[in-house]
């Protein structure tokens, strides 16, 4: 994800890992109780990746889009 903004800005975003304890702490600040939840919520996705399922162009009536696709149309965002 970090790699795919640093993309839509031209430029390299330096990325940190972070233990869990650590990832837990710096968003207590701003998830209070679900920081943890979130973190380890995060980790499962990272081990068992979900597949890709068509429920956006059903409902909408047209293709979802990549993160690659959303950073790019956003990258306003992160400047």
């Amino acid at each position: 994800m970090v790699r795919q903004i640093g993309r839509g800005l031209g430029r390299e975003i330096p990325y940190v890992e972070l233990t869990h304890e650590q990832a837990v702490e710096q968003l207590t600040p701003a998830m209070g109780e679900y920081a943890q939840w979130y973190v380890e919520g995060m980790a499962v996705l990272a081990q068992h990746p979900q597949r890709p399922v068509p429920t956006v162009a059903e409902i909408t009536g047209r293709p979802g889009t990549t993160f690659a696709e959303w950073a790019a149309a956003n990258v306003d965002q992160f400047r």
